[in-house]
């Protein structure tokens, strides 16, 4: 059972005290304090200098405030602490808390203590706080010891703030007073204690993927490395480490490791941030019961993460500089080190950085080993994001691996495809992929950490599980209630399971480390004493009692289990996207387990934009340039259709087709239900003349050519509630004109009037009408799905592949206008693996699909010939001809399945579900009237076999996805007749097994 400890420091004071809003306890004789027994804060003298007043020798009453904050370091096992605030003979104390360093932020009265149950005291003098600047000392750290012990060490730290006013004081603004930092030279300490120094000695070896952080180069990456010369880095890194712990246990839990970049010529950059954790990597041993040593920090070798702010190259000044310090949470991977942490209790005089011996060097070599690891996501949905303009596209990395931005690995495809954000019909919008999900593959090199994971994975699996039992403990409401027996005997036997499956062994583990071996010491001894303690504990004991019981062993395993991260500071903040994706990352030779488990078919495509220009009435390329007649979607790279080369291991399955990309053309009026549509009818005048309508009559609000509106008819699927009105609630005049003049080359005006002026020579006024959809037709799933012609087996015909624009880079549309200048249609080419090997094919889609041709001239164009004196002559390495931009397009297409099912010689279909692998068709299919020869008793005996056929539904063809052969149950007597169960058959395709059917057949004879 856990103690509910108390922490116990005195304020002596040699007059009466009065506190405020407090409830007061008496404190008994025995207990009182006298000022002759308090001993002074370490280099503090009885009479503190510098007095503020002088006080007279009468007894005065002062207001004493003691606020209690926070406790960290608390020794103990299973604590409940409570803080208790002795002022001459008055006793206050704190709530209950829970855990090693609780959060108090209170003083308020509580129960009664157990007397034997003291954690820790500290004594400070009134009169110490009195003479303190302000009289307060505020965000103070208390150093708890034991008075009858003082070698056993501290105890804790409580962080208070102390307050005395005396008559006439002022009390001091907390807003004013400026917080001290967290660093030992804020701890009060007492002079009967003695310190216990340590010594941390960390080992940095080598760093891996730091970025380049040359402001010169800024441009590098989007120049496809042109100027990178082989072996010039563009970074000067170096490691800063800061600590402010002295003492052990010591009150500062982080170690902060801060990557430099400087050189003399500039000043120093940070690149990134990250910590280590004391408390993680060490163990005092209060978590378990009994004589069990704990031990001192230690950690690795092992690399560290580094995060930062985002390497989008687009600011000089970066605006999320903050993420790299580590005052914030980083957001962008900015490399890792590999460091080691040893921790002595002997303590060297002139602490020194030397260089690390060879052998030290050499021994590390066998934690350096690799592995090929495979990461595969399926974006499933993108919902509750906000109103963006521009196409989306999903980026996926792991270190560097993926980054488009970075240059040192192998493209990969890492990026979805574009998509265009759609009004859900109500607050937020969603990319609408529907059946057609996108999905990324990568590969990289990693080191095996495989039983680290497992033996975590384990502990929080058994953590879910005890919480999970629980939970439906304390709903029970009443300590009579017979399920108290069942669900506790249950949370037992589960509990005794789980505790007594051995951990994921380490023998053979060429990589643990110091810290994995003390780790899994401690988790065995910890899940020995869980056990006991469980099968010790029997029902008959009282709910509130049992409810303890399992806190305290959930509270066990979560302090040696579950990683816990920085505490996250409790602020209000947007959510960008809710991402619903499944992810698979294992060893590469594991990658079949993958397609085993995806949910559709994979499909992978090289994709190209034709782009064609209107000049002089004709669509062509002609005055194309700067944009490419073949480029990406963006119309920036060159991507001519007879560049494109296969992936190694892949083949061409097909020739290129059109591919309307309907999803990225969908418009403002999606999924709303009305539309008011506007029109702007312009007039023009001659100095002296009369108005009279433009030469471009009706332009939209940019001024770009529309149909008149007595032409603009409505839409299928939407009616209008009026007709046109000319809108006047507005800055115009009565009539609904607006004034302005004419600035050539485009001679629209750019500022509009309401009051008519004698110089002006535009006007425009502004037609309205409503249109609203006929939602009686169609719902809006349907709606979305007849425009994206979902399931569909109509093909597109040309003009359905074209999408306008009037400039390039504006919001392509279907529909072509009068202003569209520029429209481009979309190329796809589909690639099929060449054999089925070991490693799943979608892993092998390394590199680009293409070189660009013209890119290695236009590097001798631009740099020339060498330059006079060079050592080498000015090459791009093979991952930088590589076209990073060009790689394919990997895509989950859900299976629409649908089954055949052949009795003799007749046959029928079920419907067509669409997106699932777990079809649930609850159809009941019937063959009427079958001529069956023989002796029914014989084909009782021996009935006819049921085909069941599997099949996707493909707009092309058909895929088989499997059969089974199922025998029918036969009933000759209707009247003895009994209801067949459901049962499983097997599903296989060829060899293979792919799935199961749950169905029921029966066979009826009519008489």
């Amino acid at each position: 059972m856990s103690a509910k400890g108390y922490l116990w420091f005195l304020v002596p004071v040699w007059c009466p005290v009065s506190a405020k809003d407090y409830v007061e306890e008496e404190l008994p004789e025995s207990q009182k304090v006298k000022g002759d027994s308090v001993p002074p804060p370490p280099g503090e003298s009885g009479s503190p200098p510098g007095a503020k007043k002088p006080l007279s020798d009468k007894k005065q009453f002062f207001q004493v405030r003691v606020f209690i904050i926070e406790a960290r370091q608390l020794q103990g096992n299973n604590i409940r602490p409570v803080v208790k605030v002795v002022i001459a003979n008055h006793v206050f104390r704190t709530r209950i808390k829970f855990g090693n360093t609780p959060f108090f932020n209170e003083v308020l009265n509580s129960r009664a203590l157990r007397a034997d149950s003291l954690i820790g005291v500290f004594k400070i003098e009134i009169g110490l706080v009195y003479e303190a600047p302000g009289h307060v000392l505020y965000s103070k750290w208390l150093s708890l010891y034991d008075p009858d012990n003082l070698n056993a060490g501290l105890k804790g730290y409580v962080k208070v703030n102390l307050c005395v006013l005396g008559a006439g004081d002022r009390a001091p603004d907390a807003d004013k007073i400026k917080e001290d930092q967290d660093g030992e030279d804020n701890i009060l300490k007492s002079a009967a204690v003695p310190s216990r120094m340590a010594t941390l000695q960390l080992s940095i070896y080598q760093a891996e993927d730091i970025p380049q952080m040359d402001r010169g180069s800024i441009n590098y990456f989007r120049k496809k490395d042109e100027e990178l010369n082989d072996g010039e880095d563009l970074v000067d890194p170096s490691v800063e480490v800061n600590f402010a712990g002295k003492t052990m246990p010591s009150m500062c839990d982080l170690i902060k490791i801060t990557i430099l970049d400087g050189d003399e010529y500039s000043n120093t950059s940070i690149i990134g941030t990250t910590f280590l954790s004391l408390s993680k990597i060490s163990f005092t041993g209060s978590e378990t019961d009994g004589n069990v040593s704990g031990f001192l920090p230690c950690f690795g070798p092992s690399f560290l993460p580094i995060y930062g702010s985002p390497r989008e190259y687009i600011n000089v000044q970066d605006p999320y500089e903050e993420l790299n310090c580590g005052i914030e949470e980083g957001a962008a991977y900015r490399g890792r080190i590999l460091v080691e942490l040893n921790t002595s209790m002997d303590v060297i005089a002139n602490p020194m950085i030397g260089d690390i011996p060879e052998e030290t060097v050499n021994r590390i070599e066998r934690f350096m080993s690799r592995h090929r690891y495979g990461l595969c996501v399926v974006f499933y949905s993108a919902t509750m994001m906000d109103d963006i303009k521009e196409l989306i596209q999903f980026e996926v990395s792991i270190g560097n691996y993926g980054n488009k931005f970075d240059g040192t690995c192998k493209p990969f495809a890492s990026t979805t495809q574009y998509s265009q954000t759609v009004y859900d019909g109500n607050c937020y919008y969603y990319l609408p992929w529907y059946d057609t999900k996108p999905m990324v593959a990568i590969t990289s090199f990693w080191e095996d950490v495989g039983y680290r994971i497992s033996c975590l994975n384990a502990m929080e699996f058994m953590y879910n599980k005890l919480k999970k039992n629980l939970d439906s403990l304390k709903a029970i409401s009443s300590p009579k209630d017979p399920k108290v027996g069942v669900v506790w005997k249950k949370l037992q036997k589960e509990l005794l399971e789980d505790s007594k499956k051995p951990l994921p062994a380490l023998e053979n583990q060429a990589t643990a480390t110091l810290l994995d071996q003390r780790l899994m010491k401690l988790r065995t001894r910890l899940l020995q004493q869980i056990s006991k303690a469980a099968e010790k504990t029997k029902s008959k004991n009282p709910l509130k009692k049992l409810i303890v019981k399992a806190e305290n062993w959930l509270h066990k395993i979560a302090s040696i289990s579950l990683e816990h991260l920085l505490p996250n500071k409790e602020e209000d903040f947007e959510i960008p996207a809710l991402l619903r994706v499944r992810m698979w990352l294992g060893w590469l030779a594991d990658s079949p387990e993958f397609m085993g488990c995806c949910e559709g078919r994979i499909l992978v495509y090289a994709e190209t934009y034709e782009n064609e220009k209107k000049s002089h009435g004709t669509w062509g390329t002609r005055d194309l340039k700067p944009h490419p007649s073949f480029s990406d979607i963006a119309g920036e790279v060159r991507l001519s259709k007879d560049k494109f080369q296969e992936p190694k291991g892949w083949k061409w399955d097909g020739d290129w087709t059109i591919e309307p990309q309907r999803r990225l053309l969908l418009d403002i009026e999606t999924n709303h239900n009305e539309v008011l549509e506007e029109v702007y009818e312009n007039q023009t005048r001659q100095p002296e003349r009369g108005w009279r309508p433009a030469p471009i009559t009706y332009t939209d609000v940019s001024g770009s050519p529309t149909s008149p509106k007595e032409e603009i008819v409505c839409p299928p699927g939407w009616h209008f509630e009026e007709g046109w009105k000319v809108e006047v609630n507005r800055a115009v005049d009565d009539n609904g004109w607006e004034y302005g003049v004419g600035i050539p080359p485009s001679d629209i005006p750019r500022t509009w009037h309401a009051a008519e002026k004698t110089y002006h020579t535009h006007r425009r006024r502004r037609w309205l009408r409503k249109r609203c959809r006929d939602t009686q037709v169609e719902t809006r799933e349907q709606q979305m799905a007849s425009f994206l012609r979902l399931h569909s087996e109509a093909k597109f015909s040309g003009e359905d592949c074209w999408e306008y624009a009037p400039l390039y880079g504006w919001k392509f549309h279907l529909r072509r206008r009068p202003s569209d200048v520029f429209r481009r249609r979309c190329w796809r080419r589909k690639l099929a693996p060449v054999i089925a090997g070991r490693v799943a094919p979608i892993f092998l889609l390394e590199g680009s699909l293409g070189v660009e041709a013209d890119s290695l001239e236009k590097t001798k164009s631009m740099y020339g010939e060498k330059k006079k004196g060079e050592a080498k002559e000015l090459e791009r390495t093979s991952s930088q001809n590589l076209l990073k931009t060009n790689t394919p397009l990997l895509f989950c297409i859900f299976r629409n399945p649908f089954a055949y099912v052949s009795f003799l010689h007749m046959s029928q279909k079920t419907r067509t579900l669409s997106g699932t692998l777990h079809p649930y068709w609850d159809q009941t299919l019937i063959f009427e009237k079958i001529l069956i020869y023989g002796d029914p008793w014989s084909v009782e005996q021996n009935p006819p076999l049921v085909a069941v056929e599997m099949y996707d539904s493909d707009p092309v063809a058909d895929l088989f996805m499997g059969r089974c052969f199922c025998t029918p149950t036969v009933c000759l007597d209707l009247q003895e007749r009994k209801v067949p169960r459901l049962s499983t058959h097997p599903i296989t395709d060829g060899q293979k097994a792919a799935g199961r059917l749950l169905a029921a057949f029966e066979l009826l004879l009519d008489k």
